[in-house]
């Protein structure tokens, strides 16, 4: 596992100053300030190929009572006692609206810039029996 998104010594004062962030750009500010790297890109949306995706995010989204914001593609999503906060900045942004998702399984389509899962993951969810469509491709089928 990675030690780029270790926690900090100061982790203890680093939640006590997530407690008191007002704003959810403050939330995101001192991510970046923490680990400059981990956040890759923003997506607006997932490819409607993939609908169960977008049905998912919203079921999450909907018992959360917010609106879904945008896709967050991370360096790296670690749940384990070495890196709590990426943990809590995970489920944060989750709780506020956003999905998640670590940007060595999702990529833009190469024409309207929406979530297309890559290869091996297009693989693995047809393997799971989720529909999919019948080839991969770097681009909605729309597009």
């Amino acid at each position: 596992m990675s030690d780029k998104y270790v926690d900090p010594e100061n982790f203890s004062e680093i939640m006590d100053q997530i407690k008191t962030l007002p704003t959810l750009g403050d939330v995101i500010k001192l991510s970046f300030e923490l680990f400059p790297a981990w956040i890759v890109d923003y997506i607006d949306d997932y490819c409607p190929d993939y609908p169960h995706l977008k049905e998912n995010w919203q079921a999450i989204c909907t018992t959360k009572s917010v609106s879904p914001l945008k896709i967050i593609l991370v360096d790296e999503i670690i749940f384990d006692d070495d890196h709590k906060l990426i943990k809590i900045f995970c489920e944060i942004l989750t709780l506020l609206g956003f999905s998640v998702r670590r940007s060595s399984e999702l990529m833009k389509c190469t024409v309207c810039d929406r979530a297309i899962p890559i290869f091996a993951i297009y693989n693995a969810l047809k393997r799971e029996n989720i529909t999919v469509p019948a080839k991969w491709s770097s681009k909605c089928s729309e597009c």
